[in-house]
């Protein structure tokens, strides 16, 4: 098998670039991928090349040494086990970031806490009632943008006061979706 260096899983053709906040444990680490699949980590370039074994397996080579990983994908994060050591890493995109601005900051701004939709979407299920409580994180209702499902979340613990919108509505940006207090 030939190796390319900066690679991430060769033979996938260009992609665009990409930044992702990564939390592994207690490190938080600044991630690149230019359309090429170039890494930078922190801001430096990385000799990293990258191959996909099977579904859930990598075998990544990074600064010359060999590394084996597997991954699982949850809900808000990947558990994944580096040559038998399990880490918890969570990843943040432009989406998560946009997602998390919108939710949180509402419930900085007042006692009862507004949540908005981030982005034009379709809401397909509501996941919660009025008068249910709810805890910080769990989800409130699912939006499909893009053909990508978004689980909203609730910003902190709290009653639902009010559900804005039915399942089936399409909402734009900022819309208001439920309210906490």
């Amino acid at each position: 098998m030939e190796s390319t260096p900066h690679r991430i899983i060769p033979g996938r053709g260009a992609m665009s670039a990409s930044r992702y906040d990564v939390r592994m444990g207690h490190h938080d680490h600044a991630v690149g991928i230019d359309g090429t699949g170039a890494i930078t980590l922190d801001g430096g370039s990385v000799n990293a090349d990258i191959r996909l074994i099977d579904g859930t397996s990598y075998s990544i080579v990074l600064h010359g040494r060999s590394y084996l990983f597997r991954l699982k994908r949850s809900v808000d994060r990947y558990d994944v086990v580096i040559d038998g050591m399990p880490v918890t890493v969570t990843v943040d995109n432009e989406r998560t970031r946009l997602l998390r601005q919108y939710t949180t900051a509402a419930a900085q701004s007042s006692a009862a806490t507004l949540v908005v939709a981030p982005m034009p979407a379709l809401v397909v299920r509501v996941l919660t009632a009025a008068g249910d409580a709810v805890v910080q994180g769990q989800g409130l209702l699912v939006l499909e943008a893009m053909k990508m499902e978004n689980e909203i979340k609730a910003p902190r613990a709290g009653v639902v006061r009010q559900i804005h919108v039915p399942a089936g509505k399409a909402v734009e940006k900022g819309e208001n979706l439920v309210t906490l207090e």
